[in-house]
Formats: C-alpha cells, structure tokens, sequence
C-alpha cells in the first residue's frame, strides 16, 4: 500500500508482477516470461518503457497483461501471449496508452478493453479480434487479425491514419451505443488511410453510428 515498483532491466521468468491499489509502478527495460499473467495492475498509475512480457499459457483465465485499474503508459514494449481470452486486458476502470508498441496472441484476442485505450503508432496481431473495444482512439497503428474481425467496437470510437485488416470484418459494430469517427473532420478528405479491409466486409454495421471523414474499403 502506498508504495512504489521500480524495475530496471530485470529479467524475470515463471513471475508474476501484481500492483495493488494506491501504488505506483515502473517498469525499464528487462522482460518477464511466465506460464500465467505476466502483470496484474490496481496501480494509480504505471509506466512501461522497452519491456519484453511473455505468457506461454493458452488459459482463458491467463491474459499477458490485465489492468484491472489506473493510468496505464506502454511505450516501445512488446506484449506476447497464447491466453484464450486476451493479451491485453484492460478492465472499466483502466486506461491504458500504447506508443510505439506490439500486441500478440496467437490463440484469441489481442486486446480487449471495457475501459479506455489509446493505441498510437502501435501493431496488434491476433488469431481472434485485433481490438474488442469500448472506449478505443487508435491512431497510425496496424491491427490484424487472422481468423476474426480487425476491430470490434463496443462504444464511442475514433481511428485515424491507420491499416486494419480482419479475416471477417476490418471493422465490425453492433451496439446502438456506439458512434464510430472513421478519419478526422477537417477539410480535407484523403482515401489514402485509414484503409479498412475484411475478408467479407471491410466495415459491417448491424447497429451504431459511423461518422465516415477519410478512408478506403
């Protein structure tokens, strides 16, 4: 309680890292392998800069990184797992920033997030959904999927500047909560990106709303 982690270019393997609430967290450089979740976080807040993390498990209860709370910064980490829920789980009150980095499960979904992501300049890989998403801004990032939709959203979304490619769908909505800004209102219009593809549809919409300002399907 009330206390701080500082790891700088540890190397960890079959380790946990758990953060309590009213912590803080920072984590250097170093990498964490393990057969279970690499990182579970109450912190306030976190920073990850230049980590490997890697879970081997291919459990529905193992994720490679859960947040279950607080502000959340990754920045040029790598994020790897086989978990058959997620790589990433960021949980109604965590918000997590992702730059420069990468997402992959080679089982099921790269992220899934009820609470608050923003992915800049990063790649998510996935056999499920790229992105299952609420709250999601993604911004100059790749999200693949091989067998599912690029992103599914939940809730109100932007995308801009980015390459999304799903084996189903590229970007697949059905949730009346939800409105989709595909681009950036502005003047100008350019079909150079965001570039949606999907084995069936780039964009499907059962229910929702998309403000569609720049693009190409």
């Amino acid at each position: 309680k009330n206390g701080k982690l500082t790891l700088k270019n540890a190397e960890l393997t079959n380790s946990k890292i758990q953060l309590d609430s009213n912590t803080t967290g920072e984590i250097v450089g170093g990498s964490v392998t393990t057969l279970h979740t690499t990182l579970y976080s109450k912190a306030s807040k976190l920073t990850i800069n230049g980590a490997k993390l890697k879970s081997t498990s291919n459990s529905y209860y193992d994720r490679g990184v859960q947040i279950n709370s607080g502000e959340v910064n990754i920045t040029d980490t790598s994020i790897t797992s086989s978990s058959g829920y997620a790589t990433l789980y960021i949980e109604s009150a965590g918000s997590v920033t992702l730059d420069n980095s990468s997402i992959e499960n080679d089982n099921s979904t790269g992220i899934n997030s009820v609470g608050k992501l923003n992915a800049n300049n990063s790649t998510i890989t996935a056999k499920g959904n790229g992105i299952y998403g609420k709250e999601s801004l993604v911004s100059d990032s790749i999200i693949t999927s091989t067998t599912g939709n690029g992103i599914e959203l939940i809730g109100n979304s932007t995308i801009t500047g980015s390459t999304i490619t799903g084996s189903n769908y590229g970007i697949y909505i059905n949730n009346s909560n939800t409105t989709l800004n595909l681009g950036e209102n502005d003047d100008n219009v350019t079909k150079d990106k965001p570039i949606v593809i999907g084995g069936k549809y780039g964009l499907y919409v059962q229910s929702g709303i998309v403000n569609l300002y720049d693009g190409i399907f």
